[in-house]
Parts: C-alpha cells; sequence; structure tokens
C-alpha cells in the first residue's frame, strides 16, 4: 500500500512521509504528534491496534483518511475491503481441497482488522459444519518473524491439514519454519494468506492469496484528502483470490 500512496501522491504534486510505529502504540503517538507539529496537509493512517489516536487528529483540523478497519460509530473517513468476507473466501478455498483440520495465524487479537480475518475463518469453518479449535488459533504481529514463530509453535503440535495466514510476510515467515521441518506448501501443509502483492507470485511456491486493489484504493484515499470536506466517507473495495501453488491449485487450475 505505502508504495501504491507514494506512486499516486507524487502524480498528484505531492510528497508522501511515511512512519512506520513498528506495532508500538506510544512511537505511533509520537509519530503522529510529530506530523502535526509539521502541519502536513493530511493524514493517511493505519493504527497499530483498534484504539486509533482520532481525537488528537481532530482537535488539529488536520484532514486524515484511515486505511484500515474502523468502528463505524467513530464516524470518520476510511477506504477499507470486507476483510470478513475475504478471509471467509480463503479458507472456503481450502475447504473446497477437502481439508478439514485448519489452522490460522492471525495478527494482534486487540486489532479490528485481525477480529474480522478471525471471524471470517471461523465463519467458513462453522457453515461447512467443521470444529473451530482454538489451540490452532496462533496470534502474533504482522511480519515475517512472527509469522515463523507462530508456525514454530504450531508445529510442535499435531500439524493441520492446511492454514491461514492473515498476511504475506507472516506466511513468508511461516514457510520458512517449515523448511527448518522438511515440510513443504502444499505437499505437507496446504497454505493461503491474506493481503498478497506481487512478491506471492515470485515465491516458490506461489503464494494463492486474497489480494486487494492497492492502485484504486491508494488513488481514492489521495483523492479523499484533496477534496477533504471533514463529512466521515468510506470506501469499500472488492477483493480477489489470486490462486497460486501454495494452496494445493495444479497449474492448470492456476491458468
Amino acid at each position: 500500500m505505502a508504495h501504491a500512496l507514494q506512486r499516486e501522491a507524487f502524480a498528484n504534486g505531492q510528497v508522501l512521509l511515511l512512519g512506520d510505529a513498528g506495532d508500538d502504540r506510544q512511537r505511533e503517538r509520537e509519530l503522529i504528534n510529530n506530523l502535526l507539529h509539521r502541519q502536513v496537509d493530511g493524514l493517511l493512517y493505519t493504527s497499530v491496534d483498534r484504539h486509533p489516536y482520532i481525537e488528537l487528529i481532530q482537535a488539529t483540523g488536520t484532514p486524515f483518511v484511515m486505511l484500515d478497519r474502523v468502528d463505524d460509530a467513530q464516524q470518520i473517513s476510511a477506504i477499507r475491503v470486507d476483510e470478513r468476507a475475504a478471509a471467509f473466501q480463503a479458507t472456503q478455498h481450502l475447504i473446497e481441497h477437502g481439508h478439514r483440520d485448519i489452522a490460522i495465524i492471525c495478527g494482534p487479537l486487540d486489532m479490528l482488522n485481525t477480529q474480522d480475518r478471525l471471524n471470517g475463518w471461523r465463519d467458513a469453518l462453522q457453515q461447512a459444519g467443521l470444529r473451530v479449535r482454538n489451540e490452532w488459533i496462533f496470534s502474533t504481529t504482522y511480519t515475517r518473524p512472527g509469522g515463523y514463530q507462530a508456525a514454530q509453535q504450531m508445529l510442535k503440535g499435531p500439524l493441520p491439514q492446511a492454514l491461514f495466514t492473515t498476511n504475506e510476510l507472516q506466511a513468508l515467515g511461516c514457510l520458512r519454519a517449515m523448511a527448518e521441518h522438511n515440510l513443504t506448501a502444499p505437499r505437507d501443509l496446504a497454505l493461503i494468506c491474506f493481503n498478497g502483492t506481487i512478491e506471492s507470485e515470485y515465491n516458490v511456491p506461489s503464494l494463492t492469496t486474497v489480494r486487494q486493489p492497492l492502485d484504486a484504493m491508494a488513488k481514492t484515499a489521495i483523492e479523499m484528502l484533496k477534496n477533504w470536506d471533514g463529512k466521515p466517507t468510506i470506501r469499500e473495495f472488492d477483493f480477489s483470490l489470486q490462486i497460486g501453488e501454495s494452496c494445493g491449485c495444479s497449474h492448470t487450475q492456476r491458468n
């Protein structure tokens, strides 16, 4: 998303300053304060948890658009996809492959997008009449190390048939952990992830992933800032399932 936003900002004669809080809530507040003190023209904002610093930004009158799931009661502008529905479709794809024991590596449980993705996984299992096993829920950061550590924990117990990771970086970390145990996807474990990028296609195996229309989302986010009038606007985008090799689909199926 950051690269798409940079391209769109540049195309509109703007400069994008990027701040990364690294899942640290205190650092997030400091970054926001720093940007506000610089009197930036607007903020594009993804919070590290479900308690974004909305009032801090609103107090300055600075235009801002959330790039993430937010509480609808907050009456703020945001762009998003239906992450619960996306997680449902990803999990359902694994079920259609005949898998019944499906684990999930998700993000921090206090994040709204984690809850949406986790609930989508649950919905798919329950609709198929499958057991939701809490011991196969592994919460971690949305990072490669997080995925690696969660996978190592998962591999200490009975191996599920399939795994849904709630972002691409977690999937990459998981594949590293699997390799250390001489396991591969999809031979030993079918794998699907959320929020994949072009990198998913060049991994070995290529990752089956839920893709968001990042270019369209970035274009809309920049337009919302440029046309800011203070009225809350929610723009929801469609997602798509990009079929790769990691879930077990054959080359013929992918083409």
